[in-house]
């Protein structure tokens, strides 16, 4: 996916900006979403959701596209998050990799996570204009030197 590198600091961004707690203890702990998030958007959370949950993520993200990955992201991280500050790195990668549609999220619980995160295309716009910058930037560190 060529955008991946993006996604991953959109993602990281509204981590930070909306499960702080969460955001400084994957740093602390060199916990990068990585581990779960290419699962989660390459199957649109197929790999992941029970079909009965799927299904309604699905129709959220056939209408806000990109916002709905990285706000459901957000929801299921949030409704998360409890367990995962008490886990290692090698700890969240198993629980990622073993509970693939083991854990039922109650949909509405979900949905009304979904609302409370407030994502719009003109911040992801600016994400990816400043992830570019960066980019360009360390480009020229690595031809400088």
């Amino acid at each position: 996916m060529p955008d991946y590198s993006l996604r991953i600091y959109q993602l990281n961004y509204y981590i930070k900006k909306f499960l702080p707690n969460l955001f400084y203890y994957f740093k602390k702990h060199s916990i990068n979403p990585d581990i779960f998030f290419s699962k989660w958007i390459l199957t649109i959370f197929a790999s992941y959701l029970p079909f009965e949950t799927l299904s309604k993520v699905w129709d959220v993200f056939l209408v806000d596209k990109w916002k709905a990955i990285f706000k459901f992201s957000l929801a299921f991280l949030q409704e998360l998050n409890e367990s995962l500050i008490k886990m290692d790195l090698n700890t969240i990668s198993l629980f990622f990799r073993e509970n693939s549609r083991k854990i039922h999220f109650d949909y509405k619980s979900v949905l009304m996570r979904y609302t409370y995160f407030k994502i719009t295309n003109k911040e992801l716009d600016f994400l990816r204009d400043n992830f570019m910058i960066e980019q360009v930037e360390k480009k020229l560190q690595v031809i400088i030197i």
